[in-house]
């Protein structure tokens, strides 16, 4: 059963129940864990008149499934990761590797329940379906990684015929680091 197929009460209840009851995810082949979703549906008075594998393929389709579990995202979570992203691509940079964006980011994301880099991958190409994706990296570069740095080092670099480690480093952190608030640019 797709999202698309489910009635948008039914998807709005099983998103509510996951972000309340179960934000550090579901376990999705659990019993007990089904047993608590219906327990909690019936609280509200939400009768869920589904199968425990229909009602298993709807919440997969409500959240994000990784290692086993599924995991709500927030819009406001999923808006806030594509400005981000989106802000290093406007600067120029073509890919963007998960370990960096994630460190950078760790402590708002493990707060969001993105617990990992290999999550964030799994969220970032349901946002960005169009992007190329690697085990390391994704962005809008289709390059071997050694044309990919080599473009970005002589983007960092710029035309200085001389320069001292310290301006690199400053550039790279000023172009990595840099937030457009103002703009909202859409890459997916």
């Amino acid at each position: 059963m797709l999202m698309n197929t489910l009635n948008k009460n039914l998807a709005s209840e099983i998103t509510r129940i996951l972000s309340i009851h179960f934000s550090n995810g579901f376990r999705l082949n659990s019993p007990i864990e089904m047993s608590r979703f219906r327990r909690f549906a019936s609280e509200v008075k939400y009768e869920m008149k589904l199968s425990d594998e229909e009602l298993s393929e709807a919440i997969k389709s409500c959240g994000t499934y990784f290692e086993g579990k599924v995991y709500t995202v927030s819009t406001y979570l999923q808006n806030k990761i594509v400005k981000n992203i989106n802000s290093y691509f406007k600067d120029g940079v073509r890919i963007v590797f998960y370990s960096e964006f994630y460190t950078k980011n760790e402590k708002w994301l493990f707060e969001a329940n993105i617990v990992s880099e290999k999550m964030l991958m799994v969220i970032l190409s349901k946002l960005y379906p169009k992007f190329n994706f690697t085990q390391t990296y994704f962005g809008v570069a289709k390059d071997s990684i050694n044309n990919i740095l080599e473009n970005e080092i002589l983007r960092v670099w710029g035309n200085n015929l001389l320069t001292t480690y310290q301006y690199l480093t400053e550039r790279v952190r000023s172009t990595a680091l840099k937030k457009d608030t103002d703009h909202y640019y859409d890459y997916t």
